[in-house]
């Protein structure tokens, strides 16, 4: 992970990585997001995941945290999962109305 981070050049932004290792489970099971949760020291509603996978918001929105949607290819939301709390182009799109207020 500190790889991809390290070529990104979003290593310095970064404090820690979970990894599903830690649990042994993978996503979209709940046990990684109540892991991340823990580990923070949050409760899990005061949480966001971003990706660009639904199945993962959709397993981040069943562990009781928020999801955000980073629609790389302009595609629908699938009708099979619950519909993220925001959704957008690009990760800054999606940051920025997370961080509305509700």
């Amino acid at each position: 992970m500190q790889l991809l981070l390290d070529r990104a050049g979003l290593a310095g932004h970064v404090r820690r990585c979970l990894s599903v290792d830690a649990v042994r489970r993978w996503k979209p099971a709940p046990e990684p997001y109540q892991y991340a949760a823990t580990e923070l020291g949050v409760e899990p509603n005061r949480l966001a995941l971003v990706a660009a996978h639904p199945w993962d918001c959709a397993g981040a929105h069943h562990a009781g945290l928020r999801a955000g949607w980073v629609n790389r290819r302009g595609e629908p939301w699938p009708h099979v999962f619950p519909e993220p709390d925001v959704a957008g182009a690009d990760l800054p799109a999606v940051i920025t109305s997370l961080l509305q207020p509700a």
